[in-house]
């Protein structure tokens, strides 16, 4: 078994964006996170587009997604991963291969250890409100300001509160700006 300081996911994706490969720590991952059948087998062959969500963080990666097809030139960045006991900071390097596929490498930066944010849990039943995390940082939005799950679950009451409400994904304006700014420089 890998430890979480050495996990390191990778897949690749052809022209249509699907998965084509899938390979590092991507099965033990999905599995540690609530989600084994999310495994490599199942996702081959499927479409991307198909396991991104929030208008904003699609729109970023079909940017990214160009970008790196048109420049042919890598981009890479940090981004949050976190579970409901766990914060964990990753690096993403999107890698051109020939006839227009993509590699995407991810490997773990660091992790910390927090006491359990039940409105993470994949299984908590749900209200039909809607909170907006932030793709890549994990910042929730509450009235345009964006601030850590553990601020915003203690004033929004979320602990208080069951059903949870829905995880929508999106962009905060800080990390949508260093996103786009990283891509600008490679035209």
């Amino acid at each position: 078994m890998t430890a979480w300081n050495e996990i390191a996911i990778e897949y690749e994706i052809d022209a249509e964006d699907n998965f084509v490969s899938i390979g590092g720590d991507w099965d033990e991952f999905a599995e540690k996170n609530g989600a084994p059948g999310l495994s490599a087998d199942y996702l081959l062959g499927r479409s991307l587009w198909g396991y991104i969500s929030g208008v904003d963080t699609t729109s970023l990666y079909r940017v990214l997604i160009e970008r790196v097809r048109e420049s042919k030139r890598a981009v890479n960045f940090d981004f949050r991963c976190d579970s409901p006991d766990r914060r964990r900071w990753f690096h993403l390097i999107v890698t051109p291969l020939p006839g227009n596929c993509l590699r995407f490498y991810s490997i773990l930066l660091k992790e910390e250890e927090r006491q359990p944010v039940s409105v993470f849990d994949a299984e908590a039943a749900r209200n039909e409100e809607v909170l907006t995390v932030c793709s890549v940082c994990k910042k929730v939005n509450n009235a345009d300001t964006w601030m850590e799950v553990e601020d915003a679950v203690k004033k929004l009451g979320l602990m208080n509160r069951e059903p949870h409400p829905q995880i929508s994904h999106g962009l905060c304006s800080e990390c949508y700006t260093r996103l786009l700014e990283g891509l600008d420089c490679m035209t």
